[in-house]
């Protein structure tokens, strides 16, 4: 789970907002950097010109809050990035189910301009091939990079899973 982008989305959050509430105590009493006490002041000021604010003194509530509310945020994001508990409902890879869909829109082209659209793999030199195993490979890059298959043969094993899992769905 921590190299998935949901983990690494929840541990820029949870440091981001950390740091901003760390920021932002520039007029909490102790000690404070001039950083604090400057970047906190100029951002009260600021937050007073707007009309919907109210104000200095409403300016400063509304960033206090703001700093209690990131850093307890902040910190849930950063332990559900850390919880190692916290996992799918079966523990394992994802299913890309979403791959159902590119599978299904490539097979459903294939059939309107009437090509097979097979998927082979020679078994001599392990590569792959067939007009479905092609069309994936030259569409996936219009995909985010998150989401492309990492090499040829993960992409002809998700065809294969994927078609396999939308045959089975059309028989039930």
């Amino acid at each position: 789970m921590n190299a998935s982008p949901i983990a690494q989305a929840l541990l820029r959050i949870g440091k981001n907002l950390t740091e901003a509430s760390r920021l932002f105590s520039g007029h909490k009493t102790g000690l404070r950097s001039a950083v604090e006490i400057e970047a906190t002041s100029l951002a009260a000021e600021i937050l007073a010109l707007d009309p919907t604010v109210g104000g200095l003194d409403q300016a400063q509530k509304l960033i206090a809050s703001f700093r209690q509310d990131a850093a307890k945020i902040g910190h849930a994001c950063m332990v559900a990035h850390a919880d190692p508990a916290r996992k799918a409902e079966k523990d394992g890879r994802d299913k890309l189910l979403w791959y159902d869909d590119f599978t299904a829109l490539l097979l459903s082209l294939a059939k309107k301009v009437g090509i097979k659209a097979n998927l082979n793999k020679n078994w001599n030199d392990r590569q792959r091939g067939g007009w479905l195993f092609e069309a994936a490979q030259q569409l996936e890059v219009f995909l985010s990079r998150p989401m492309r298959s990492p090499s040829a043969e993960a992409c002809g094993k998700r065809l294969e899973t994927n078609r396999k899992r939308l045959v089975n769905v059309h028989r039930k």
